[in-house]
């Protein structure tokens, strides 16, 4: 007769990534490195009763509806795992062994013969002894976990023994512990090992005879922290198989957990939304299951979206079973109660409990609010707070979610001329369905030519499955032309004004007006009532002051604020005439005259005046001064000694401290200096080097 020996393993989920590469023969422990460490002196160490499994540790293996069994390799089927002599190692992947936040999950179990003296063991992968454990001799068994998408998920687990004897004991490796549980007193040590390849073991170990079943003194539950992956081996201390069952019944007493909201994202509309939540419900005795279960499914923004009406929910446990009927569901405004009518109805207790919420999608009976957009998905929340109750304690938890919903419409909106030619290239917009659009301003300049707009019922609607596509006509633009060519514009230096030499053509007696802007400030520069079809025109226009030396646009506008091309000058302020004169003036070496004698200057010096103006008429007025006498280096003067030369007259007048006019005129000019300025020398002067100094000044006036 097979001997009988409890002992329950939790595997308990967080999901990172895990990769695990399985030796083909179990490891060998080879190094003992402590002998007999007593429970109570791990720091992590809990004496029960009195504490509780949390719920976020109570995850739990099962063979369900959905689940299957594949990737065989030695000896395995799909109904269990054997490693014997012959053949040292098998494993097998399991998908669908249970739910844990909101994701699917899958395990690759391995099983490898140990000592390779010993003979072996069985897995039994069958749903009666799911995870069971039969050891010849000595195994080690190894779990990776997955999701749905094939991603390895970090887990962790509670190791629950109930019944660790003389018979056997077991070890574990490649984990943290987060607790350990047990009752005070305990028969259970434990002792540390390295194995064949260094790698770090703990085993526990149970070594007095006789102890009854159920007996709380071998009985030990590891709570761990998550891990990438976990090993265990067991040896068997007899010459008979010893089983271990695989059996959801912890140690320490089980919270119950929430019904956890699952995050959704759609991409393809679909006549139905269904949002599915996942509520484990641990195994506990009769004494400790529940007398409440009430779900409340917070729906409010879901439904005030108008996007979606609540139609049913269907509750299927995880063995496949419709049990619905076993629960009571109102919504109740923007809540969906759900309360179990018997929570210790078997079909309700140890399994997975799975919430199916049905919605209808409205389609496009109502325009969605911008409110619920975000990143250009429709962005929805729910929660689910879960009530549940039994004689001991109240657990109230909620977990929420959020719904991405990217059902995209399109809008194509091309750009055509009188003759349905396209004059740029089709936009395509795109929305949530049933979200509003408005295309109203999306006209952009197309040179030459003017938006014939369309009503804001024809640029506007909302998304939808099919994609319409909206036409913007456009016609030829009134056409403006300034004459003054160049990048630029001149300002008058005396009024600020600029004169617009301007041609238009445009639809014959409309009202136009001629517009000036910079930035946001716009100007009317002159109305043209009823204008002709082809208009020329000299407008002056005035500048102002903060437009200077900055690009203007200029163009025409209608009635219905069409506007025409747009032409832009840099308004830049007409330069001033500027006089440009010799820096040094010379009447060379000279002797002392026996009689007053007039003087020239020497090297023909010539006076230059450069007046450029376009758009101003103005005189310009030059005026000549002394402000020093000619001096020799000794002091010695020549008193009113140089004389100015009029050209006309041949008169002849005395320089002096005032300004006096030496010529005048517009445009640009040369003065020959030798006609205009003579030195009188006298016999009276004394011999030396004279030097003086003139000051020139040019005046601008308009004509």
């Amino acid at each position: 007769m097979k001997n009988s020996v409890k002992l329950y393993l939790f595997l308990l989920g967080v999901f990172i990534s895990l990769s695990i590469t399985t030796p083909g023969y179990a490891t060998k422990l080879v190094t003992k490195l402590t002998n007999h460490t007593n429970l109570h002196d791990y720091g992590y160490f809990i004496q029960l009763p009195g504490s509780y499994t949390p719920a976020e540790n109570i995850f739990i293996m099962q063979r369900g509806a959905k689940t299957t069994v594949d990737s065989f390799t030695g000896s395995a089927t799909s109904e269990q795992l054997i490693v014997d002599a012959n053949t040292p190692s098998s494993s097998a992947t399991i998908h669908n062994v249970g739910w844990y936040n909101g994701h699917s999950v899958s395990v690759h179990v391995s099983l490898h013969k140990n000592l390779d003296n010993f003979a072996g063991g069985t897995l039994s992968l069958a749903k009666e002894s799911f995870l069971n454990l039969t050891i010849d001799g000595d195994v080690e068994v190894s779990y990776e976990f997955f999701d749905e998408t094939n991603t390895p998920l970090a887990i962790t687990t509670t190791v629950n023994c109930n019944q660790l004897n003389k018979q056997f004991y077991f070890g574990v490796t490649n984990v943290s512990f987060k607790t350990l549980h047990a009752y005070e007193p305990t028969n259970i040590f434990s002792r540390t090992w390295r194995d064949d390849k260094g790698i770090y073991w703990v085993t526990y170990h149970n070594e007095v005879d006789g102890a009854a079943t159920g007996d709380t003194k071998q009985q030990l539950e590891i709570v761990t922290q998550p891990t990438k992956s976990i090993r265990f081996i067991y040896h068997n201390n007899t010459r008979n198989p010893v089983n271990v069952p695989y059996h959801p019944q912890f140690i320490a007493k089980p919270e119950f957990g929430a019904a956890y909201a699952n995050s959704l994202i759609l991409d393809k509309p679909e006549s139905v939304l269904t949002l599915s939540s996942q509520q484990i419900i641990p195994k506990v005795p009769d004494n400790q299951k529940p007398n409440k279960l009430a779900l409340y499914f917070d729906l409010t923004n879901i439904l005030q979206s108008q996007q979606y009406h609540f139609e049913n929910i269907r509750i299927d446990n995880f063995d496949g079973e419709d049990v619905t009927s076993l629960f009571t569901s109102q919504l109740q405004g923007n809540t969906l109660v759900v309360t179990a009518n018997n929570p210790t109805d078997s079909r309700l207790c140890e399994t997975t409990l799975s919430y199916h919420v049905n919605f209808k999608w409205q389609r496009y009976k109502h325009p969605v609010s911008d409110r619920f957009i975000e990143n250009n998905k429709l962005s929805l929340f729910y929660a689910i707070r879960t009530e549940i109750q039994n004689s001991e304690r109240a657990f109230d938890t909620t977990t929420s979610a959020h719904l991405a919903i990217n059902y995209q419409g399109k809008v194509h909106v091309t750009f055509v001329d009188e003759n349905n030619h396209s004059l740029q290239n089709t936009l395509v917009k795109s929305g949530i369905l049933t979200q509003t659009f408005d295309v109203s301003k999306l006209y952009p300049e197309i040179p030459n030519y003017i938006p014939i707009k369309n009503t804001v019922t024809e640029d506007s609607g909302i998304y939808t499955l099919d994609t319409p596509t909206i036409t913007h006509r456009y016609q030829r633009s009134m056409i403006l032309s300034l004459k003054n060519l160049g990048d630029t514009l001149l300002v008058s230096r005396f009024n600020n004004q600029s004169l617009l030499h301007i041609w238009f053509k445009h639809e014959a007696g409309k009202n136009i007006k001629l517009m000036a802007k910079l930035q946001n400030k716009k100007i009317v520069i002159k109305q043209y009532t009823a204008a002709q079809s082809d208009v020329q025109d000299n407008v002056y226009f005035d500048v102002p002051k903060n437009w200077l030396n900055k690009k203007v646009s200029f163009y025409l506008e209608d009635d219905l604020e069409n506007i025409s091309n747009i032409e832009q000058r840099t308004l830049i302020k007409e330069e001033k005439p500027t006089l440009i004169v010799p820096d040094n003036l010379s009447f060379g070496n000279q002797e002392v005259p026996p009689t007053d004698r007039f003087i020239k200057l020497s090297n023909n010096p010539l006076l230059h005046i450069k007046d450029d103006s376009q758009l101003d008429k103005g005189t310009w007025r030059i005026k000549v001064k002394l402000k020093k006498e000619m001096t020799s280096k000794d002091g010695q003067l020549l008193k009113h000694a140089l004389y100015l030369n009029d050209e006309k007259t041949q008169n002849k007048k005395i320089m002096n401290n005032e300004e006096q006019l030496v010529a005048s005129g517009n445009g640009n000019k040369i003065i020959n200096l030798t006609k205009l300025l003579e030195l009188k020398l006298s016999p009276s002067n004394s011999s030396g080097s004279y030097q003086g100094e003139i000051i020139w000044s040019l005046e601008d006036a308009p004509l």
